[in-house]
């Protein structure tokens, strides 16, 4: 998927004027490490028994990062599920967390729009008769590959809806 670029509508017409990129992978080897760092340790060392709640950690070097765990049905995945994360990741300690109600509010709202629509689409699919059980599925031969957001929800703008959501959150927070 291409980078997809948003500009500030104040300064739209201006060449310098504030904006926002989003694209798969950080430019910066220093922030490809440190996000690396902060997903390994969400997705699997720091764990909340609520996943309603935000955690908070991190250091000078790395940074701070706010983020939220959710799940997503998926009956082709280990345990018919999903792990996802939602991460607010800052240099400055001193601008994530005065913001915390904000980015909690905000990574809420999409959470939840997100589990709509894998709910919506996981409907449709049992309408159409796509979740025919058969031996195959059974022993998850074919269906063990990774699925992407897009595949889950069954939209193709997911990731337009994201790149809007985090434009709004860190025009929020700043």
């Amino acid at each position: 998927m291409p980078n997809i670029i948003s500009k500030d509508s104040d300064t739209a017409e201006d060449a310098t004027g504030s904006g926002y990129i989003s694209c798969s992978y950080p430019k910066l080897a220093k922030r490809y490490a440190s996000l690396s760092k902060f997903l390994m340790k969400a997705l699997s060392a720091e764990m909340n028994s609520d996943l309603s709640k935000p955690l908070f950690y991190g250091d000078e070097t790395s940074g701070y990062c706010l983020y939220r765990i959710f799940k997503i049905k998926d009956n082709s995945a280990r345990g018919g599920e999903r792990k996802y994360c939602l991460l607010y990741i800052s240099d400055d300690e001193k601008k994530v967390l005065p913001n915390w109600d904000i980015i909690d509010t905000y990574q809420s709202t999409f959470i939840s729009n997100v589990q709509h629509k894998v709910t919506k689409a996981n409907v449709a699919q049992s309408v159409n008769g796509d979740n025919v059980l058969n031996g195959e599925t059974y022993l998850r031969r074919q269906l063990n590959s990774p699925k992407s957001l897009m595949t889950l929800t069954n939209d193709k703008m997911i990731f337009v809806e994201f790149h809007s959501w985090a434009c709004s959150l860190l025009a929020d927070t700043e």
